[in-house]
């Protein structure tokens, strides 16, 4: 299959227009070091049917022209299955099969071009990111870890229960009926709660040999915990910064975290040997020793000029704007914790670009691919701002 000409090339970005499977298909294997996306969570997010595009079309199309991967199977078969309903959270067994075999697709090609050892991080949406994990192991990754972003902006989607109820016997007409002491019992109750979190999953294609062996020939199989560290407001002489966590806080969250919190010291002290059971032979601890006073916010990385995304970084042109961007700050220390400068990165569902954006300013290559060729102006003008190279991720001052 001969490789589809780029519809964006400049120096350090490719970006291609298409369904990602048909375009990675046509990619060489084993070139990319890591793939970073958000990918359609298969629920409708704000009205748009894009959230999980295609998934009845593919799988039908895919079960009936394709075999099945060794390794990949389930109830009924369990690949490629039917959706009855695509593009919302159906809660159905045959869309949500469907909703996984989909993900097994598109990251078993990721799993193709990545080199051994290559990470793949992938967000997921509360409902369905244990879809998303299966789906990427069913594909042959190994699943290492998960990353939680807390925000707080989400909006809570949730049943007014007492106004249904009334609705369900009949009253129209609020407080002014024979149904009101039906429905008053239910006052107060709801649905669902108010979305604060999403979860990265964090999967690895499988090494060639040791860690030791698989970075030495490939370049890939480890992460950069120095470059993620996370540091604290005007303490450059405190040391490297503790130790990343697998929690990252938007700004709205870090304050509501330190919100009524007792300021804290930590001492500085030397690495010791540790005593403690299931350490490890060898291992050393320092305890929470780096000298600094604060706030809880401190202990975490904390993703500042980001409410869940600036206006600037949610590029509109033509009326068109993408309805779900990750903060520039959050995808920057992604991808600088699973690549080095100079890698290529892949991002299969790009969005309006944000992580190629992340991996120019991050000194990686980038390759997107996009179907919607509504979202290619906004990939073009986000590419064409003035590159910020400053992130810093410290606690809150």
């Amino acid at each position: 299959m001969s490789s589809p000409a780029p519809v964006i090339d400049a120096p350090g970005v490719r970006v291609y227009a298409g369904d990602c499977v048909d375009v990675m298909r046509a990619l060489p294997e084993c070139g990319i070091d890591a793939v970073l996306t958000d990918p359609p969570y298969g629920i409708r997010v704000m009205g748009e049917a894009w959230d999980a595009p295609g998934i009845v079309e593919r799988t039908g199309r895919g079960r009936a022209t394709s075999p099945m991967p060794q390794g990949i199977g389930g109830p009924r078969g369990g690949y490629r299955s039917e959706a009855t309903e695509a593009g919302r959270y159906a809660q159905t067994a045959a869309a949500n099969r469907a909703f996984q075999d989909w993900v097994s697709l598109w990251a078993g090609e990721c799993m193709r071009l990545l080199k051994p050892g290559g990470y793949l991080l992938a967000f997921g949406g509360s409902r369905t990111v244990h879809r998303l994990a299966a789906g990427i192991e069913d594909a042959g990754a190994e699943i290492r870890d998960g990353i939680v972003w807390l925000n707080g902006e989400g909006f809570p989607k949730s049943l007014d229960v007492a106004r249904a109820v009334g609705a369900h016997l009949g009253d129209t007409a609020p407080m002014s009926s024979a149904t009101t002491a039906a429905s008053a019992q239910w006052q107060g109750w709801g649905t669902s709660l108010k979305p604060a979190f999403e979860l990265c999953v964090v999967a690895r294609k499988p090494l060639a040999g040791t860690v030791a062996e698989n970075v030495l020939s490939h370049g890939t199989g480890a992460m950069h915990i120095d470059a993620c560290r996370i540091q604290q407001p005007g303490e450059s002489d405190a040391g490297p910064g503790r130790w990343p966590t697998n929690v990252l806080l938007a700004e709205e969250a870090a304050r509501a975290l330190d919100y009524g919190a007792p300021e804290s010291v930590s001492r500085r002290g030397k690495p010791r040997a540790s005593k403690r059971p299931g350490d490890g032979w060898g291992m050393t601890f320092t305890g929470a020793e780096y000298d600094d006073r604060g706030g809880p916010s401190r202990f975490f990385p904390v993703c500042r000029y980001a409410r869940k995304a600036s206006s600037s970084e949610r590029p509109t042109v033509g009326g068109v704007a993408h309805p779900t961007v990750k903060p520039l700050d959050l995808m920057r220390w992604l991808v600088r914790l699973v690549a080095r400068r100079g890698a290529t990165v892949l991002d299969p569902f790009a969005g309006s670009g944000t992580t190629l954006e992340a991996c120019v300013i991050e000194g990686m290559d980038a390759i997107g691919i996009e179907k919607e060729e509504s979202y290619m102006p906004l990939i073009e003008a986000r590419l064409g701002k003035p590159v910020m190279q400053t992130l810093d991720l410290g606690g809150i001052a």
